[in-house]
């Protein structure tokens, strides 16, 4: 009979008489009264592929950032350490506009690097949609972008940038490595995933997941997890949307407080001043 009610009673009956002895007195429950089958389910494959592969893939990706980081890392700061960054200012180019412009350079590159990536992606993780490949890919570029905008921030000399840069950036790689996502905790996951290289990390174990039951991510399986954690591809997307935009606020706090060689640096509190939001209000005083 195929029932699950049934077959949870005939368990039942079982052990009510093997605890009581009556199996020993002769009773039993006829042999063929009951058939044990599994609860009906659509039919699936899980591949198992993925998991063997899903210390590597973040590996890859991450040895696959080290030089275009530290190229980002080294420009910004080589700017200022050769004083170019300096005489823009003195032609009357605000620090903003330095800012925006290295960001919209390297955003446009990793934009269509972002899409060449999804679509060699798309032969791997065959299951699912480009769309959400790409999406994951061009956050995961802009996140790492931000960051490297932050080490640049911190310091006025190329070599010790990029050394330290790419020293946290192999931090972020040992965060992922060292936690398994599918049983910790959702909020010591998230907190970690702060980190781009832990974001998206987590992000390809979990699209791996996917595979691995044949579905990929698509519309339907964005948010799905059966992991204990509960912790989803769309956690790492969201992750590292947090990510681009706390590491974007902090690189723009550190590029006008932090002292450099040359110049002089914004007052801490200089978000809470008005004359730098508008500075056009401030009228000037007699002398």
């Amino acid at each position: 009979m195929y029932n699950g009610a049934i077959t949870i009673q005939r368990l039942v009956n079982d052990w009510i008489m093997h605890d009581t002895g009556a199996n020993e007195k002769g009773y039993s429950v006829a042999e063929n009264a009951v058939r044990f089958v599994s609860f009906p389910t659509r039919q699936y494959k899980k591949d198992g592929f993925y998991a063997q592969i899903a210390p590597f893939a973040p590996l890859l990706v991450f040895l696959g950032l080290i030089f275009p980081v530290s190229v980002i890392i080294r420009s910004i700061t080589q700017e200022k350490e050769l004083r170019q960054q300096e005489l823009m200012k003195m032609m009357s180019i605000s620090q903003s506009a330095i800012g925006w412009s290295w960001f919209i350079s390297f955003f446009l590159f990793y934009f269509f690097s972002a899409i060449c990536t999804a679509a060699a992606s798309s032969g791997l993780y065959s299951n699912s949609t480009f769309g959400f490949l790409f999406i994951f890919w061009e956050l995961s570029f802009v996140a790492t972008i931000t960051y490297a905008f932050v080490i640049a921030a911190c310091f006025s000399k190329a070599t010790r940038a990029t050394l330290v840069g790419l020293l946290g950036f192999f931090i972020g790689f040992i965060l992922a490595v060292s936690l398994d996502y599918t049983t910790m905790d959702k909020g010591l996951i998230n907190f970690v995933s702060l980190h781009p290289v832990a974001a998206f990390s987590f992000g390809l174990q979990a699209i791996g997941d996917l595979e691995d039951f044949g579905v990929g991510v698509n519309k339907n399986t964005f948010r799905y997890s059966d992991h204990p954690s509960g912790y989803a591809v769309s956690d790492s997307v969201k992750m590292l949307v947090v990510d681009s935009i706390v590491w974007g606020i902090l690189a723009w706090y550190l590029n006008r407080v932090v002292r450099g060689d040359y110049g002089q640096p914004l007052p801490l509190y200089f978000p809470f001043q008005v004359k730098y939001w508008c500075p056009r209000r401030i009228k000037s005083r007699p002398v």
